[in-house]
């Protein structure tokens, strides 16, 4: 009993001292000024792979037709990732309409496949001193590029993030991951800024082609179906420490939408979950250790109508700090998001929280077969 009760409190005082604290840092965080000048002879490629995006590049397009790009030399890049819809169509009738707009359309060959395939014959293509990249389901200001490049030349960068929001929609599974997708991309950013880098967001990722190159791109990783942000960006810190950085500028938020159901928001979140294996030993065991007190929490619930005292005192206790800790910390970093977050769905929240990691975690350990984007994976 007595070891229970330290499995309950003790993570549980870590968990709310390290929300505190990240709340704490983004809240002190006083991003410098930046000057959006202009510098001559800067090639940049702004880049993007799609597979089967109809619905969503017309708007992508629309946005990048729109972006400010006044004092550079700027090139479009959409990369088809072997789509079976009408998205290589959508992107030729764009070209014809806009001849005048430097937009390039890559089609890699049938035995290159995946989204990192599609952003290598992307990057490959380009002589592009800067790589830009996003989504194809992603939208945002027309100063986005003219922001990021400002911030990554000004701070001497070799790779910046940009802050990516989910698009809050009004049901529960839409809000839940607008709020849980704002709080990683923070948390990502504050880990940034303290020159320890965590995750980052492929939706809004800048870089140099030739450290890309000297890197080797993806090929690390290549057999991952993710990993295209996250594990490049632990290679560049690596080879290049404390030159990852974050462009704290709510004018360069980037807006994407939000997985529509349950199933499509586990597959998603599957997919995240591959790069696991190629994490350092630090960060897997954090994460391992999180989901399992994650379980624990959910596990001892049903005995808060059963027991008495000290144990009851101990979960009453650690769902507190939980929430107390992220209550804090969203309510830190939201207005930076324009997300609007009320403590009752916080609350609400919870058991669904600490439920989908511990589901994902099984569903890794028994390698789950799952569907992406028409493809198989485990």
């Amino acid at each position: 009993m007595n070891l229970l009760l330290w499995f309950l409190i003790l993570p549980a005082l870590g968990y709310f001292g390290l929300f505190c604290v990240a709340g704490r840092i983004w809240l002190r965080w006083k991003p410098s000024a930046v000057k959006t000048q202009n510098y001559p002879g800067l090639n940049i490629a702004v880049i993007a792979a799609f597979r089967n995006e109809e619905a969503h590049l017309p708007a992508l397009l629309q946005w990048w037709y729109q972006l400010n790009t006044q004092g550079y030399k700027v090139e479009f890049i959409l990369a088809d990732d072997h789509s079976g819809d009408g998205s290589v169509q959508i992107v030729r009738a764009f070209q014809q309409k806009h001849p005048e707009f430097p937009l390039l359309l890559i089609q890699p060959e049938p035995a290159k496949q995946g989204k990192k395939a599609a952003l290598s014959a992307a990057i490959n293509s380009s002589n592009a001193e800067l790589c830009l990249l996003t989504d194809a389901d992603c939208h945002g200001g027309e100063d986005w590029l003219q922001l990021m490049v400002a911030t990554f030349i000004q701070e001497e960068r070799k790779m910046l993030s940009g802050p990516v929001c989910l698009e809050q929609g009004s049901s529960f599974l839409r809000r839940f991951q607008s709020l849980e997708h704002a709080g990683l991309v923070a948390f990502g950013a504050v880990s940034m800024h303290l020159g320890k880098p965590t995750m980052c967001n492929g939706a809004s990722l800048l870089f140099y082609r030739s450290v890309w190159q000297e890197l080797g791109g993806y090929e690390a990783h290549s057999h991952l179906p993710g990993g295209d942000d996250e594990l490049f960006m632990r290679a560049v810190d690596k080879a290049y420490p404390g030159s990852v950085g974050f462009c704290k500028l709510p004018e360069a938020i980037v807006y994407t939408a939000a997985a529509p159901n349950v199933s499509v928001f586990f597959k998603q979140r599957l997919r995240w979950a591959s790069k696991g294996s190629m994490q350092g030993i630090a960060v897997r065991l954090f994460r391992s250790l999180l989901v399992l007190w994650y379980a624990l929490l959910l596990s001892v619930l049903p005995l808060l109508f059963f027991v008495e005292d000290p144990l009851l005192a101990a979960i009453f206790t650690a769902w507190t700090l939980k929430l107390c800790g992220e209550w804090y910390y969203f309510r830190s970093i939201t207005p930076f998001f324009s997300i609007r977050t009320r403590f009752p769905e916080l609350c609400s929240f919870q058991g669904f929280q600490a439920a989908y990691p511990v589901l994902i975690a099984l569903a890794r350990l028994f390698r789950l077969r799952f569907g992406w984007k028409e493809r198989q994976y485990r």
